[in-house]
């Protein structure tokens, strides 16, 4: 190869070849350098994000068998472009290796909330520290004393792409909307008035505090789960200290100051890494319910969730034992109730139970009433539920499908910037709970709320380590305190309406969980069903482009329950839903309800009543049916793998006053049908559910 000419700002001089050779050498070297350090920071980000007391060193084991394989898989593929090339071209061959090994290491690593998002991310990454290495290279090895254009182009170029990702982690969202912890006229905020004490209970040889020796107040006998867990391997025994037939039935308990028997209320938490203790991410529940006058216990069942020793297999058979080990507790309680002097059983009142799950805890209390219902002694009586953000379908029983809440009242609280269950299972749950004799079921799915904030141990954002958890929103998000104690509120309210026995908290919590009527932009989404309802029998439409059944379209596909789906277009007929009453019914003491949810904009709906001789009465003021929840958490919608917006029906609830039907010669005793009639002033559709009358 002769000599070549460099044309740079002090002129053309010759090069020689040995020169050249060592600027290529500066170029592949910069560049696999720079890149090197930018893989690194980004794996070692994530590895850092995942080191917890007691798990440094499978964390750090796990990080070597992934960096082993990396480098391996880079080995072969550069041997493979060697083959291909027929030639070993060092410089280059090093930077191949480098790269690929990264791009291993940083595709694998999970990209959190949005795939789209973290490949973008790497590619950048790679891209931006080839440039701005080569770059870099060509500028320590140059040899000129002017800086030459390209090289300063390429670094300067490198360090922008760099930089590309962190526009998308300052940018975007929108400040977190207002929220009020107050539901049902309860403060979730305000302390009660019972002083409260703790205790502890566990088997008393677990290896963690403060289930140890030294930690507990009371013990219980492990239980044998081999029948339900299978993978309970040598490691997890050697690491927990126990095998499967030696689970332990560990709890921290709050309880009121009190002579009066107190009803029992049983927290379940949900998964995140097993190294957090993450029933004590609920003492604030369990503090402010004893306040209350509730004895609530927070569940230890960390060892079932996930963490690096599932690396080599996870375990089956967890979410039954979630719901299974909840029935076990409650056996111990059920012991100590039976003994008059002991220290928390002469304060439980078993007849008064009530369940919290938080997300697989949420599913875990469905799954423990469905097992409580299959007993072939008599069950407890467990007779309320409340969830935040449950998961739903990762147990189903072989002969009933995904388990449902039988003969108890159920409320579902979820987070609308939930990032993590984002298909809102909670709301499936919801529609397979069948309203038994004076039962009601509630759900809520509030703006400003996510996954993790409900536990104060897991943190502010719902998942991803290291770069791809700061793909959240959190300015979304209300404080994490607030948002607990909304939770506590609607918490305490569920409970007062369900295990208490005034009927006014009963009406209190019903009509939290209607919407008010002229709301035109609401921050949540509310439904509330009970049994006294009385359902239309036949539901038609006119006017519509559109009416049919459909499963309730929810982020994560079609939902569990099905709803009608309304369209019209803009100036044609009046769109008008009819529901009829055979045999007619009395609206005099009793609401007009149903279910309803713009999918675009709010729309206004009148409302006719129509007696059996035909005689019709239209309400004076229309009810604002509202339009979807914002369901943005990510800091571009771009990002986001679901739709940013969520329309759900929420219940309205509308007192039909007898004299405005007298006065139109209606008689309020005898109504066969109602009209939904929408503004047709422009095109619309709306997601429609029960229409019925509840008695006041």
């Amino acid at each position: 190869m002769g000599n070549e000419l460099e044309c740079n700002e002090s002129g053309h001089r010759r090069v020689e070849p040995h020169e050249r050779a060592k600027q290529r050498r500066a170029i592949w070297l910069g560049a696999a350098a720079v890149a090197a350090v930018v893989s690194a920071v980004l794996v070692g980000w994530s590895v850092a994000d995942q080191m917890l007391p007691g798990m440094g060193g499978v964390v750090a084991l796990s990080a070597a068998m992934d960096i082993a394989i990396a480098f391996g898989a880079a080995t072969v593929l550069t041997l493979v472009v060697w083959a291909v090339l027929r030639r070993r071209v060092r410089w280059f061959s090093l930077y191949l290796w480098v790269v690929s090994a990264g791009l291993v290491l940083l595709v694998t690593r999970g990209a959190g909330t949005s795939a789209t998002a973290w490949y973008l991310t790497v590619a950048a990454a790679v891209v931006g520290a080839s440039l701005a290495g080569a770059g870099a290279g060509a500028l320590l090895h140059r040899g000129t004393t002017r800086l030459p254009r390209r090289p300063i182009a390429a670094l300067v170029a490198g360090v922008l792409v760099l930089c590309l990702p962190g526009t998308w982690l300052v940018a975007g969202g929108e400040p977190a909307p207002p929220a009020d912890a107050v539901a049902a006229g309860v403060d979730g905020g305000a302390p009660g008035p019972f002083p409260v004490e703790t205790a502890v209970y566990g088997s008393g040889t677990d290896l963690r505090a403060p289930y140890d020796a030294a930690g507990v107040d009371l013990r219980t006998e492990p239980v044998d789960a081999c029948a339900i867990v299978s993978g309970w391997d040598d490691r997890r025994e050697q690491h927990w200290g126990f095998g499967a037939d030696r689970f332990p039935l560990n709890a921290r308990v709050w309880y009121p100051v009190s002579d009066a028997a107190a009803p029992l209320i049983i927290i379940v938490h949900g998964n995140t890494s097993a190294a957090t203790a993450s029933e004590a991410g609920f003492e604030y529940l369990g503090r402010y319910l004893a306040g209350q006058g509730y004895i609530v216990a927070a569940l230890d069942e960390n060892f079932l969730n996930t963490g690096p020793l599932d690396r080599s297999g996870g375990l089956s058979g967890v979410d039954h034992a979630r719901g299974w080990l909840v029935l076990e507790h409650l056996k111990v309680w059920q012991t100590w109730a039976d003994e008059p002097e002991h220290r928390l059983g002469s304060r439980v009142d078993m007849s008064r139970i009530g369940l919290i799950g938080h997300s697989r805890g949420g599913e875990a209390i469905t799954t423990a009433v469905e097992l409580n219902a299959r007993t072939e002694a008599p069950g407890f009586a467990i007779r309320s539920l409340f969830a935040l953000a449950p998961t739903d379908g990762l147990y189903e029983p072989e002969d009933t499908g995904r388990a449902g809440s039988p003969d108890t009242d159920f409320v579902v609280l979820q987070g609308a910037q939930d990032a993590d269950v984002i298909g809102f299972g909670g709301l499936d749950q919801w529609a397979r709970v069948d309203v038994g004799a004076d039962r009601l079921k509630g759900a809520v799915v509030m703006e400003g709320l996510n996954h993790a904030q409900f536990n104060s141990r897991w943190g502010r954002y719902d998942i991803g380590n290291g770069l791809p958890k700061h793909f959240i929103d959190t300015g979304r998000l209300v404080p994490a305190q607030q948002q607990r104690r909304i939770a506590a509120a609607w918490a305490l309210a569920t409970f007062r309406a369900t295990l208490g026995d005034d009927p006014a908290d009963r009406e209190a919590l019903i009509a939290a969980l209607s919407v008010p009527r002229d709301t035109d932009r609401p921050r949540s989404a509310r439904r509330v069903s009970v049994s006294a309802t009385l359902p239309a029998t036949d539901v038609t439409a006119t006017g519509v482009s559109e009416f049919e059944e459909v499963p309730l379209p929810l982020r994560g596909g079609p939902g569990a329950e099905i709803v009608r789906s309304v369209r019209w277009e803009a100036a044609g007929a009046a769109p008008t839903v009819t529901a009829r009453f055979p045999g007619g019914a009395d609206i005099g003491s009793a609401r007009l309800v149903f279910d309803a949810g713009s999918r675009s904009q709010p729309v206004d709906v009148r409302i006719s009543v129509t007696d059996t001789a035909g005689r019709t009465a239209t309400l004076p003021a229309a009810v604002r049916v509202a339009g979807p929840l914002d369901t943005e958490y990510l800091r571009w919608e771009w990002m986001q793998p679901v739709a940013a917006t969520q329309p759900l029906p929420q219940t309205y609830a509308v007192a039909v006053s007898p004299e405005v039907m007298r006065a139109a010669g209606v008689d309020p005793s005898a109504v066969s049908s109602v009209d939904l009639v929408f503004a047709a002033d422009a095109a619309g559709s709306v997601l429609l559910g029960p229409v019925g009358l509840r008695p006041e």
